[in-house]
């Protein structure tokens, strides 16, 4: 699955693995607890892979529309990523809408995870998947202090859609 940025000049390619983990964790009712958890894969210039993610893990705080990782936890991954060769790209979560949109509580909590984060990346992503994924792909947005990016989902016949 792949997504664009023309404006950032910057290809995110999410791998299969992740996909169904995604498929897996979708809220797919009302009823439904948010998941979520990191990004963690290989940046270079104009390429992006996400090859593992991780979450959601027993200790973090989950409801229908809420989700809070344990950062404990999550730092240690981060530390474990690393000694693997795999940078932290980013975060992923859940919402039940049939089109997933970041909330602005999740843009500003992105924003300042970047703000306090030791990184060589110039951005973080954020990928935000709906209860109707991968029907109806998952939003993913990049991420600085000051910048919002909103990627394009690329087909795989690499027309791209709003």
């Amino acid at each position: 699955m792949q997504f664009h940025s023309k404006q950032l000049a910057l290809t995110v390619t999410i791998l299969p693995d992740v996909v169904e983990w995604f498929i897996a964790q979708r809220q797919t009712s009302w009823l439904s607890i948010e998941a979520g958890g990191q990004l963690f894969g290989r940046a270079t210039n104009g390429q992006w892979v996400v090859e593992i993610c991780t979450g959601p893990r027993p200790t973090d705080v989950r409801s229908t529309c809420r989700y809070a990782p344990d950062v404990n936890a999550e730092n240690k991954e981060i530390m474990e990523m690393y000694e693997r060769g795999m940078h932290f790209l980013g975060d992923w979560h859940t919402h039940y809408q049939k089109i997933p949109t970041p909330s602005r509580q999740d843009i500003v909590a992105t924003q300042r995870c970047y703000h306090g984060a030791i990184t060589g990346l110039p951005g973080f992503l954020m990928i935000v998947v709906g209860r109707n994924f991968p029907e109806i792909p998952c939003s993913l947005s990049y991420l600085t202090e000051s910048v919002i990016e909103h990627f394009k989902y690329r087909q795989p016949d690499g027309a791209g859609t709003e």
